[in-house]
């Protein structure tokens, strides 16, 4: 498995996927270092990580969607092209055919609306791609501005000092573009996989 990663991750950037792992890594064992109880219950200091909790799920379930979707489009792409390859190689070896029989212009046609089927496919396949990332980084944000929220309720009820609710905003962002980095190597392997 491991093998199978790195081989894809050639097709990116070779460095993405340690860095990401390690900052995602080092920004949950911050996180869950942090004393976020201030010396109370350990009860108390678990309501950001549980945020922090269900952001990083729907941030991974977000990419795990979008990347099975990119995988079918980025496949449909790949199809499209070996249909025009096919028809490019059938006119380019009968070419003398084609003009014997004075089938230029349907040849022409046939492989317009190929072109143009291939165009479709690969938009749709690069609008999607190219909106993964803010996607993301929207989600993100999202995240932590509720923690920013939720913790200067925290903050104001005294159950959480400014620098710890400093410190887990430090850490989650971290992670969280870390994970930004992973949507797009995710991406890049799902066009590397569909080829």
């Amino acid at each position: 498995f491991h093998l199978v990663l790195r081989w894809r991750a050639s097709y990116a950037d070779p460095l993405l996927l340690p860095i990401a792992t390690v900052l995602n890594g080092l920004g949950l064992v911050m996180i869950h270092r942090l004393d976020l109880a201030k010396g109370k219950d350990i009860a108390d200091g678990m309501a950001l990580r549980q945020l922090m909790w269900t952001g990083l799920s729907i941030v991974i379930a977000a990419l795990v969607i979008t990347s099975k979707r990119a995988f079918g489009l980025f496949l449909g792409v790949q199809e499209r092209l070996d249909k025009l390859n096919i028809i490019l190689q059938e006119n380019l070896a009968g070419v003398r055919l084609v003009k014997a029989f004075v089938r230029e212009q349907h040849e022409c046609s046939r492989f317009g609306t190929a072109n143009e089927d291939l165009m479709g496919q690969t938009v749709r396949a690069s609008t999607l791609v190219a909106g993964v990332t803010p996607a993301i980084s929207l989600l993100v944000n999202a995240g932590v501005v509720a923690v920013i929220w939720f913790g200067g309720w925290e903050v104001n009820r005294g159950q959480l000092h400014v620098g710890q609710l400093l410190a887990f905003t430090n850490y989650l962002t971290q992670m969280f573009h870390s994970l930004v980095m992973v949507g797009m190597l995710v991406m890049r392997m799902s066009q590397a996989d569909a080829s």
